[in-house]
């Protein structure tokens, strides 16, 4: 391996991983990460295999005086994962996953993604409370809050943590759990990667053995009247069970839009039951009656990944989610019209998602305001050319200047955020994990 320029490695009686420096034949396909607007050469990209492996290489980057990223999934928006001339540490060796199912747990290594720890449940008839996006890291998510189609039921991702297995900034191996360093596992619970590096996370299965799933499908045209109409289904307080989505989307080919609508705006409804797919069927039924071009229904053995972004990793992308006050009929006029100017040639998806049942519920017990919110609407585009840089990201944030766009504050409010600044001087007291939604030290 070349070392040229760089500074020392760990040494490799401490270290069991892999090294990559810049002229190692695996460096550039280790330093992609999903959005392609993202392009930065780390000094290092470290690859542990254990604990004592991220402890190591955390120290050598604290002596190296080099900023540190973690990687799991890599889907950080803002290139968090990553660092231009700094280290990282690539988690996605220790992707190990342990099903206990009796207990209903599973232990995931930091480096696991969700679409692994589904299969792994489903060998039991067992569900993980996952993510959307499938392909995203366990630890990483969860952190951070995390949504998910059964949320509604059982909460956001991180309201499965039964425990979290850290290594902190002074290299210290510590268990976070609520008998254990209860503070800091209160502060995990939507703190994100400022406490240290989550090198495995015990989590809750739940006995969901299958679950019905329905696809609607309208013209674009219809898209008023059917979030008028979704928005009276999940205001009528349903079951925790049934949780879905309407998204304005452009389809490329490989998806259940026609043919001849691909690349096209149109209108769809993404609806989950963990019940039976009769009850789904007439839980949904205001929307059937809206005559959609497509009706699509099936039984899948776990919660499927519906809204994750098309296209492989490489594709330039910008996504942000909105944490609704409200919802009234001038905003959802507001948002078709704006929905209606997505640049060409721009796969989008704008998800709006009833956020309720269990997800409200923990807002007093886990650090976020945004669990408070009623509704969420999420915005993702993604493209092919720095050409189309401005037009993308422009459009997205052309939905802030709406007149009716009523999104919660979503910092965290004083008395959680005084709290997190103190756990955070606890653990990472020179702030060495920053590259995060960042929580100053007290």
């Amino acid at each position: 391996m070349c070392t040229t320029g760089l500074p020392p490695r760990p040494p490799t009686t401490a270290f069991s991983g892999r090294v990559l420096g810049p002229g190692d034949p695996e460096y550039d396909a280790a330093r992609t990460v999903f959005n392609g607007m993202v392009d930065r050469f780390p000094q290092l990209i470290t690859q542990p295999s254990t604990a004592d492996d991220v402890a190591a290489a955390i120290r050598h980057g604290v002596d190296a005086g080099l900023e540190i990223a973690v990687r799991s999934g890599g889907h950080s928006r803002q290139g968090n994962s990553t660092t231009e001339g700094g280290l990282v540490i690539d988690l996605r060796r220790m992707n190990s996953i342990s099903v206990d199912p009796v207990a209903r747990t599973a232990r995931v290594g930091g480096g696991a993604t969700w679409s692994q720890l589904g299969r792994a449940a489903q060998e039991y008839g067992l569900a993980a409370n996952a993510s959307r996006h499938t392909p995203s890291g366990v630890a990483a998510s969860s952190l951070s809050g995390g949504s998910g189609w059964l949320e509604r039921q059982l909460g956001l991702t991180c309201d499965s943590l039964i425990s979290v297995e850290l290594v902190t900034a002074d290299g210290r191996q510590v268990t976070a759990s609520e008998t254990e360093h209860p503070d800091l596992f209160w502060a995990l619970h939507g703190g994100g990667g400022n406490f240290g590096v989550a090198t495995a996370v015990t989590v809750r299965l739940h006995p969901i053995p299958s679950v019905a799933s329905l696809t609607l499908l309208w013209p674009w045209s219809a898209y008023g009247e059917v979030v008028r109409t979704f928005r009276s289904v999940f205001e009528t307080d349903p079951p925790p069970a049934l949780s879905g989505a309407v998204v304005a989307v452009t389809d490329p080919p490989g998806t259940v839009v026609p043919a001849q609508l691909h690349g096209r705006l149109v209108t769809k409804v993404e609806a989950v039951h963990t019940g039976t797919t009769d009850e789904l069927l007439e839980l949904i039924d205001p929307l059937r009656k809206l005559c959609p071009a497509t009706s699509q229904v099936r039984t899948s053995p776990s919660a499927a990944n519906r809204l994750s972004p098309n296209g492989p990793p490489g594709l330039r992308s910008h996504w942000r989610p909105n944490y609704l006050e409200s919802l009234s009929d001038q905003a959802i006029d507001e948002y078709a019209e704006w929905i209606a100017q997505v640049p060409d040639r721009t796969v989008a998806r704008v998800p709006l998602l009833p956020w309720s049942g269990a997800v409200t519920a923990g807002a007093d017990r886990w650090p976020g305001p945004f669990r408070r919110a009623p509704w969420m609407l999420g915005v993702l585009a993604r493209w092919d050319s720095p050409t189309r840089d401005d037009r993308a990201v422009g459009w997205i944030r052309a939905m802030h200047d709406l007149p009716s766009h009523r999104a919660l504050d979503t910092r965290f409010d004083p008395a959680d955020g005084a709290r997190l600044g103190r756990v955070k001087s606890a653990y990472d007291p020179g702030n060495v994990f920053r590259l995060n939604q960042n929580i100053q030290p007290a």
